[in-house]
């Protein structure tokens, strides 16, 4: 009654090889660099799979250091990443990978030219976060997909 659940798609096209995009996006430090407030990403020594990551952001004009941890597990087309992010705010995120045709890639082949990255966000947390979280979330996760698109793009 007090919570929220709010799921969010950000997509990217872009012109790249299907194998390079996925290996990307199957990378989770090359994810989490994206972000343009990340100052600090630190992997777990005893779980690979699970990053401590500092944000810097501002909250009504006051800036903020905020931790949280994410845990990243590859699948075949993509990676699915669960993020604690605290004051009870969880994230479950599905990035995928597929060719313009909409269709997967045999990994390896190299022959797609053309890829659209699909995240998929569903954001739960308190009511009271939320005029902040979804905005900033939304904010956020556009200017990471740009910037994925961008790096995959480079020559």
């Amino acid at each position: 009654m007090f919570t929220f659940c709010k799921t969010i798609t950000t997509t990217g096209n872009v012109r790249s090889q299907y194998d390079k995009a996925l290996a990307t996006v199957q990378t989770p430090r090359a994810l989490i660099e994206l972000n343009p407030v990340v100052t600090s990403i630190q992997q777990s020594a005893t779980d690979s799979s699970m990053y401590t990551v500092t944000d810097s952001i501002s909250v009504l004009g006051i800036p903020l250091s905020v931790s949280y941890v994410a845990r990243f597990t590859n699948v075949p087309e993509g990676i699915d990443c669960h993020v604690d992010a605290g004051l009870g705010t969880q994230v479950e995120n599905h990035w995928r990978v597929r060719t313009k045709s909409g269709e997967l890639e045999e990994v390896g082949t190299g022959e797609s030219e053309e890829c659209v990255i699909t995240e998929t966000a569903t954001v739960t947390g308190l009511f009271l976060v939320y005029p902040f979280v979804i905005p900033t979330f939304r904010s956020l996760h556009d200017s990471l997909m740009k910037n994925l698109v961008r790096k995959l793009e480079d020559k």
